[in-house]
């Protein structure tokens, strides 16, 4: 109607980061600043899957939302992204990106990690309190494995998402090393 030329971007996985990152630079003529860009945001990528690839893949549970109880499922970004950290997300059968879930499902599932994109420091005692069966009887609860992690960095694809994902990594994995990336 006035013109403006509108561009849209779709975010499946961390690929597609670099693949709307290299599209912003050629519109914005800034193509060779994105490539750099793109090919630093692989190198911290491969360091961080190649200094987690060798440690144990705990079995992790990303929640979304307490209630209704929501999970990041097998096909969400927050997916590929615990997988990448070192991780195997424990719904990663469930082919919804983030679905409704009920407790028998994570009691079957018994996280040994739970992540929760959240600033609410109170959230976790929310969930515990609205959810006491789960709270008393999951792995991750019972060895005090349960993060906030900060949403803006694993729930916003973006070149963030790798700042996101070390810390993530470093969570999960607190002996290994990424200064170069994190600091």
């Amino acid at each position: 109607r006035y013109g403006i030329p509108l561009y849209i971007q779709d975010y499946s996985g961390i690929d597609d980061i670099h693949r709307n990152m290299e599209t912003m630079g050629e519109i914005l003529d800034h193509a060779q600043e994105a490539t750099e860009a793109i090919e630093r945001l692989k190198y911290e990528e491969k360091l961080i899957v190649d200094s987690t690839s060798s440690r144990i893949k705990y079995r992790t549970m990303v929640i979304i939302g307490v209630k209704p109880l929501i999970v990041a499922g097998g096909g969400s970004f927050m997916s590929e992204v615990i997988e990448k950290a070192g991780a195997v997300n424990a719904f990663a059968d469930l082919e919804d990106k983030y679905p409704v879930i009920n407790q028998e499902a994570i009691l079957n599932a018994n996280p040994e990690v739970i992540l929760i994109p959240s600033t609410n420091d109170q959230i976790y005692q929310q969930f515990a309190e609205q959810y006491p069966l789960l709270h008393l009887n999951m792995i991750a609860s019972q060895d005090g494995r349960v993060y906030l992690i900060d949403p803006d960095l694993v729930l916003r694809p973006g070149p963030r998402t790798l700042q996101g994902l070390a810390v993530l990594a470093k969570t999960l994995h607190p002996n290994i090393d990424l200064t170069e990336i994190l600091e």
